[in-house]
């Protein structure tokens, strides 16, 4: 560790001055003498204050406050290098930001153009050694590249880095968030991190990288120079200087004449890939033995007076032109093509077909190349040709690759003509799919793929799978290219080898309506689409949401037809918890759950205000966050923008104030101090005064410009949330117990009350004064309720099954809303269409009490019991819906939960219930009376004769009681730690129980011992079930949203995941699960090699 040599070195260095000093006589300097006089206590505290400080760390270490990360590897600068003043310059200002914090940028003096050393400028000053006694190893390069452009592929970039830097393999397909997460880990860094951000074209691709890790200098190349944010210490690159410039043309070139040298630097324009490409046009030709002063001649003639000719005779070379630089790049090239043999530089052109800045396999060249003659051996030989004049760079890595500097990319792209890519794409896509197997077509009557792109090798075929796509769009076959991307089992392979944001990227790039509704359909699931265990669970849980959808059914049902080696696990019903269609875009940017939001008058923008205490400033139409502002030293709970636009005001909560800010500017212009945590805030529609609502039940009016309190009102109900009509004639306000309250300003004694069923928890007035929105929970849908103020009437229009929406508000037009959960795990704001929510419908299987938190299947299949928050149980008719009894009340336990189990006897007869407070009650589901067997139970299943009931308590052992008696039979003592379920397999040989930590055992009644242990990977379980067959273990896990199938021998052989809460599990004809957002049935299907032989 790197305080450990510091630790050791203080220990030792402090007794050896205290031995030094106590065995000397000679006097010391300054305050070194008295060290001389007190040599041991002076040992004592240089060695007290080491150990504090290696405490310190350790400390540190514990509570995950410093990381260790992955040291980074940064590519070697080129042999032929020179020194450059640049690198000086550069050094000093990453060193400089090194304390101060911040970036550093390279760029070039000509705009937009390439090739003048910024890549190789950053790689000398990763080597320098001032740098590298800074960073240590910590230093880390990231080639960004024109071709990384969408939202998707920069968050496919950005994780990567996080794999590299950290090991850590969290998917993301929001680049902000994903910048965000790469930012926490660099800033738990031990020491200084240096990340070099190569070769960034866009906004877009920077911002990412810039969050967070104030620890962290970047260092960027950019040939856009206004791209860089300000305040940050930019190098321009410019041409090289005479004696870099002769330096870099002489390479291997000694006897090289001075003026034939000094005239090649003018005709280059001092440019550094002009330069290396002369040289290394001239070493080839000083290779085959012929006079090399003489064909410098020929070159310099081709750059002064050829057919290509860019300059005047003697003249330097004027590079800030595009067009000439494109001359100059064509002379040079054709020369150094001219040197090779016949056909080479056919072979070179068609490299402008492939992806720019990506490495293009040379296995995958030699397949194309194959029409023309070349074999493997061949392919490489024409690749190292090239190299050896500085036209590409060869990688020997993974069985080769080559990749080309974007400047000779362009040149080869635009040599070779749309018809010349078109022609090169598809020669490649005949080359693969010979070698791909053909597939047995779906029962569908749209185009299907012609081979089976998805069993491309994800290891070696990479380039493939990345652009294959496009490939198949640049060979003129858009109808077979959409037939791939939106393809189910590509879309599999794709979002494991890349992340749910690869698919959804293949999708975007066709272009088409019908393309773009299937990507949005994707992107509403790419949460869900994580790497998960086992690995097939992404299969599952991907046609698990889009089976539901018409633009998927067909071939998902198809699908889900054919015969499989492994088991799944298939939709009987449609998942409670789709994504509503009205959702537009999800603005991802926040690190905590965001808590307030407002849309600005004009509509253009919107504010939120979030857990992580900040404030954040969005574009609604390009989901771009464009300002943070801070402030608050809590959570921000409330968030409002001014009638004009011009300010805002925000609501710290906790932090008993509220701010207003300048909306241009986005300073602080006023706090108005409280005296408890702040529940709710209102604007004027003039913006002069500001209404509150504190945890005291006091309502009070404050001038927005000098902060003072006119006037305070007293209502008799805690206020949670308040409105002010566009007149400021009057003040709405929700209250805890449910309704909302109108009080007339002028006279605040008298009010109008409108009443509802349920908490509302945020209320919003239309532009006219006419109706107002508010948020209200029920059991499973968070719905929005619309209220007019004249005729009291309300109607829902919206419900999300996301989460707790605790914040609304509404666009100026009224054609949009947007809306906030309060979830912990939610750190979204959703934008909803109205067109689109008008007239949509309640889920399946709803509730009439609270949130399901227990179920169980009867034995026949035909009615389910189910035990809600309220602290009912109600037996629902699985035919007809209709719910056929309802059972007494269980106490809830501190956590408010009236039933952790349910559980029915094998012969319908019983119903064992397990309330929140640990008793269990033994039902007659006719007659409606209970039995209490247990006071302290949290888990509880019958025996398969409904003679024995098993429970367990949180002390651990579970215990069986014989049902009619109350009296105990038997205590197994599995384990140490509280039970969260157990589960009787029907043919009554084994009892299954969950621990709420991470393992499941499987007790052998018979044997009396553990057959078997299901590892959960440190997520807790819920709930248990067992097949009717006995055969299979179904778990639900309480953390990670997961239903995991296992065999009796303790191996997961199916799992799929959901978007909710998973409370509990029956198993009958098909698999029941219930959870925060209701019931999902699957159908079981095991696999082929599952099956009894």
């Amino acid at each position: 560790m790197a305080v450990q040599p510091l630790f050791v070195g203080a220990v030792g260095l402090g007794m050896g001055l205290a031995v030094n000093a106590a065995t000397g006589t000679s006097h010391w300097p300054g305050p070194l003498e008295w060290i001389r006089q007190h040599p041991w206590q002076a040992a004592g505290i240089l060695v007290a204050l080491s150990v504090g400080y290696r405490a310190v760390q350790l400390w540190r270490n514990r509570n995950g406050q410093v990381y260790e990360l992955l040291p980074g590897i940064v590519p070697a600068a080129p042999a032929w290098t020179v020194e450059r003043a640049e690198t000086a310059a550069v050094v000093r200002e990453v060193m400089r930001a090194s304390k101060q914090g911040g970036a550093v940028g390279i760029t070039t003096a000509v705009h937009g153009a390439g090739g003048f050393g910024k890549t190789t400028l950053a790689r000398l000053v990763c080597t320098d050694r001032k740098v590298r006694r800074r960073f240590g190893d910590q230093v880390y390069w990231v080639t960004v590249g024109w071709g990384t452009r969408s939202r998707t592929e920069i968050a496919e970039v950005i994780v990567e880095v996080a794999r590299l830097v950290a090991g850590d393999a969290t998917r993301f397909d929001d680049p902000m968030r994903a910048g965000a997460h790469l930012g926490s880990l660099l800033g738990r860094a031990r020491r200084p991190v240096l990340l070099v951000l190569d070769d960034v074209w866009e906004q877009s691709q920077l911002d990412p990288f810039l969050l967070g890790a104030p620890n962290c200098v970047r260092l960027v190349t950019t040939r856009v120079r206004n791209l860089l944010p300000s305040g940050t210490a930019s190098v321009l690159v410019d041409r090289l200087t005479g004696p870099q410039a002769k330096a870099v043309l002489s390479t291997d070139l000694p006897g090289l004449p001075d003026d034939l040298i000094v005239r090649l630097v003018a005709a280059c324009g001092s440019w550094a890939l002009m330069l290396r490409l002369a040289n290394r046009w001239i070493v080839g030709m000083d290779r085959t033995g012929v006079d090399t002063a003489k064909h410098s001649r020929m070159l310099l003639s081709l750059l002064e007076a050829g057919p290509t000719a860019v300059n005047r005779v003697g003249e330097t070379a004027e590079i800030a032109d595009p067009a000439r630089r494109n001359a100059m790049v064509q002379a040079s090239v054709q020369a150094s093509l001219d040197l090779l043999p016949h056909g080479t530089a056919d072979r070179f052109m068609e490299l402008g077909a492939f992806a720019p800045d990506d490495p293009i396999p040379i296995p995958l060249l030699a397949r194309l190349w194959q029409a023309a003659g070349l074999d493997e051996v061949a392919t490489r030989q024409v690749c190292e040709d090239l190299e050896r004049l500085a036209l590409l760079t060869l990688d020997s890595s993974h069985g080769g690759a080559v990749l080309l500097h974007d400047v000779l990319h362009g040149y080869a792209r635009a040599a070779l003509g749309d018809a010349g890519r078109r022609a090169v794409s598809r020669r490649l896509v005949l080359a693969i799919e010979a070698g791909l197997p053909a597939i047995e077509p779906l029962r569908l009557s749209e185009p299907q793929p012609r081979v089976a792109w998805w069993r491309l090798d994800q290891a070696g075929d990479g380039y493939l799978l990345d652009h294959i796509v496009e490939h198949l769009q640049q060979a003129g076959d858009t109808e077979q290219a959409f037939a791939v991307a939106k393809d189910l089992r590509w879309i599999d392979v794709r979002a494991r080898q890349r992340g749910p944001a690869a698919p959804m990227s293949d999708l975007t790039r066709i272009g088409t309506l019908e393309a773009a509704h299937r990507a949005a359909a994707l992107e509403r699931i790419t949460h869900l689409l994580a790497p998960a265990e086992p690995a097939d669970a992404v299969t599952d849980t991907l046609h698990s949401y889009l089976q539901p959808l018409p633009a998927w059914r067909d071939q998902a049902d198809a699908l889900a037809e054919q015969k499989c080696d492994r088991a799944r696990l298939i939709n009987a019903w449609p998942p409670p918890d789709l994504a509503s269609t009205a959702l537009v875009r999800v603005l991802t940017g926040h690190t905590r759950s965001v808590l307030a939001l407002a849309i600005s008058p004009d509509g253009t923008w919107l504010a939120s205000g979030a857990a992580d205490k900040t404030i954040r400033i969005w574009d609604p139409a390009t989901g771009k966050s464009t300002a943070v502002l801070h402030g608050h030293t809590s959570y921000v709970l409330g968030v409002i923008i001014g009638r004009d636009g011009g300010i805002l005001v925000t609501n710290g909560g906790h932090d008993r104030t509220v701010r207003v800010w300048d909306a241009a500017t986005g300073k602080a212009t006023a706090v108005l101090r409280g005296d408890g945590k702040i529940m709710a805030v209102a604007l004027s529609p003039d913006g002069t005064w500001i209404a509150t609502a504190d945890e005291n039940g006091t309502v009070r009016l404050w001038e927005t410009t000098t902060g003072a309190a006119t006037t305070v009102l007293e209502p008799e109900i805690l206020i949670m949330s308040l409105a002010i009509s566009t007149d400021g004639a009057w003040l709405a306000g929700t209250g805890d117990g449910g309704g909302l309250w109108i009080w007339d300003r002028s006279n605040p004694a008298s009010a109008v009350t409108l009443d509802y069923a349920g908490p509302e928890h945020e209320v919003s007035t239309s532009s006219d004064g006419m109706w107002s929105a508010t948020t209200t929970r029920s059991a499973f849908a968070y719905t929005t309720c619309v209220s007019h103020h004249v005729t009291g009437a309300s109607a829902t229009v919206m419900e999300d099954s996301v989460g707790d929406v605790s914040q609304c508000a509404i666009s100026p037009d009224g054609a949009w809303i947007a809306t906030a959960s309060r979830s912990w795990t939610d750190f979204n704001v959703r934008i909803w269409d109205t067109a689109l929510i008008a007239g949509k419908t309640a889920s399946t299987a709803g509730s009439h009490g609270e949130g399901i938190s227990a179920m169980a299947v009867s034995p026949d299949g035909t009615w389910l019991v189910t035990g809600h928050g309220d602290g009912t149980a109600r037996i629902r008719d699985l035919t007809t819906g209709r719910i056929r009894t309802a059972l007494g009340q269980h106490d809830r336990d501190i956590f408010h939960r009236a039933f952790t189990a349910l559980a029915v006897s094998p012969d319908g007869a019983w119903i064992a219930t397990l309330g929140g407070a640990g008793t269990v009650r033994v039902w007659n589901p006719t007659t409606g009376r209970a039995t209490a067997l247990d006071e302290r139970a949290r888990a509880v299943a019958f025996g398969p004769d409904g003679i024995w009931i098993a429970a367990a308590d949180n002390e651990g052992p579970a215990q069986v009681w014989n049902r009619s008696t109350g009296a105990g039979i038997a205590i197994l003592n599995v384990h140490d730690s509280s039970v969260a379920a157990v589960a009787v397999s029907p043919d009554g040989g084994r009892l299954v129980v969950a621990a709420y930590g991470e393992t499941t055992w499987i007790w052998d009644l018979a044997a009396g011992k553990v057959s078997a242990t299901l590892e959960n990977r440190g997520q807790a379980t819920a709930a248990v079930a067992v097949s009717p067959d006995s055969t299979w273990i179904a778990t639900v896990g309480r953390t990670d949203r997961m239903i995991r199938i296992w065999n009796m021998s303790g191996h997961c052989v199916a799992a799929v995941r959901t978007d909710g809460e998973l409370t509990s599990v029956a198993w009958g004809k098909d698999l029941f699960v219930g959870g925060a957002h209701g019931v999902y049935c699957y159908r079981f299907v095991p696999g082929r090699s599952d099956l009894p032989r």
